[in-house]
């Protein structure tokens, strides 16, 4: 009766034991991701050289709709946060182990592309004709000429927070280039 006894508390405490570590093992149901965005559409309006985020329906034939999409493309995966106060903290901790590209689309159009190893911006290309600051013309190419250098202008951990940030902070640029230069 003694093994008896002796095999059920060794069962027990072996299932026991077992329990106690699975439910307290660190859970690894986190998520990556290898791409922050944001996107969004924006109105151009031919009249006034002013982009906005609503359209104006009595002069829907003097606007023209623009997509622009902000990203940074990670070469490693990075962690997914439900807030972006986790995030911003990730990146901060983890500034020199960043690398990736930073991407501005316009329409589809690549016109900004930035590379970024080891939390440094090594270099940038652009796909259209650069401008003197605050000799922008004042329509929809010195506009958009202008958000791209404002963007250009950031570091890497201020374009990733305007990415975090939702599409205002992009729409914000267009909007303030507009004011600016026109």
């Amino acid at each position: 009766m003694t093994k008896l006894k002796l095999s059920i508390l060794t069962i027990t405490t072996f299932i026991l034991s077992s329990i106690i570590l699975i439910s307290c093992s660190e859970n690894d149901d986190v998520n990556y991701t290898n791409e922050l965005k944001t996107s969004g559409t924006l109105i151009f309006d031919k009249g006034n050289n002013k982009f906005s985020l609503k359209s104006n329906k009595n002069k829907l034939e003097n606007t023209s709709e623009h997509t622009a999409e902000l990203s940074f493309i990670s070469e490693n995966p990075i962690p997914e946060f439900d807030t972006n106060e986790g995030l911003e903290n990730y990146l901060k901790t983890n500034s020199s182990n960043i690398n990736g590209t930073i991407l501005l689309k316009i329409d589809e159009e690549i016109v900004y592309e930035s590379i970024i190893v080891n939390g440094e911006k090594m270099n940038s290309t652009e796909n259209d004709k650069l401008y003197l600051k605050k000799e922008y013309p004042c329509n929809y190419e010195g506009i958009r000429q202008c958000t791209r250098d404002r963007i250009d202008d950031l570091n890497w951990f201020d374009t990733t927070l305007c990415i975090i940030e939702g599409f205002a902070c992009v729409a914000n640029n267009f909007v303030s280039c507009g004011v600016d230069n026109c």
